[in-house]
């Protein structure tokens, strides 16, 4: 009689194993594409946040339509033709393809990449007036680095200036949408009082180098600095090293500065 018991509680078991099982399976399947559909609407919104424009309960895919995507060529700093769903342009595909980026000097490397990809896309959003006509043209740019525990991934949009030169390249906004610091200390990047501190800051000096930066009792009114997280002071300077290399020479500089030139 043992046995028998035995017999059928190992058969009910298995059972409810394959059935929950097969359960998850056809969630997973049924899912997929949702979760996709999700992925995509939040980086619209990140892309959004940056340049100033998302507002909770907006819908991303209309103000989407005031985006246009651009594909750069990181080594030459030109605007490229083609699908933005060719491979050369997914970051994870290019990071694990050798002929899809380049291995950065230590030196130049303050943000800690390690590698750089060829081809990326960035996002070029019209700031229309109340007239509808387009004014001042902001870019949002990928950025990402080393922090404390973490590579952090965001965006940074900058106002360039149309035409008027290095100095009036400005922020516009910078977010972060992945990362893996410290609740409550380095993850503050998320904070919105935080990021509000970004907006203004001028980009560059008159000799197109990148001057804003995280600083440890910035002044409020300062042109250039915000003020660094308190108790986070390697996520902090985390945020200025990745700013000085992908607003700099080997990142976006070449390219912002053929748009604030007019060139």
């Amino acid at each position: 009689m043992a046995g028998d018991s035995d017999s059928k509680t190992v058969f009910v078991a298995v059972g409810l194993c394959l059935v929950c099982s097969m359960v998850v399976s056809v969630l997973a399947v049924v899912l997929r594409p949702i979760q996709a559909e999700q992925r995509e609407l939040f980086r619209k919104q990140s892309i959004l946040d940056a340049a100033g424009i998302w507002r909770d309960g907006a819908d991303a895919n209309k103000l989407f339509g005031r985006v246009r995507e651009i594909k750069l060529d990181l080594e030459d700093h030109i605007e490229m033709d083609g699908d933005a769903s060719d491979p050369k342009y997914d970051r994870a595909k290019s990071l694990r393809d050798e002929d899809l980026h380049v291995v950065l000097e230590q030196a130049d490397d303050p943000a800690g990449l390690k590698k750089l990809e060829k081809n990326v896309i960035i996002y070029e959003v019209s700031n229309d007036d109340d007239e509808g006509e387009s004014q001042t043209t902001r870019l949002v740019l990928p950025i990402r680095g080393r922090g404390l525990w973490s590579t952090l991934y965001g965006f940074i949009a900058v106002d360039v200036g149309n035409g008027l030169g290095p100095e009036s390249v400005t922020v516009v906004g910078i977010t972060y949408y992945k990362h893996g610091e410290t609740p409550g200390l380095g993850g503050e990047v998320e904070n919105p009082l935080w990021k509000d501190k970004w907006p203004g800051k001028k980009v560059y000096d008159e000799d197109w180098k990148v001057v804003v930066e995280v600083a440890k009792n910035a002044p409020q009114d300062s042109p250039t600095q915000v003020d660094a997280i308190s108790g986070a002071t390697l996520t902090s300077n985390g945020v200025t090293n990745m700013l000085q290399f992908w607003l700099g020479k080997k990142g976006f500089g070449p390219y912002v500065r053929q748009i604030a030139d007019g060139s």
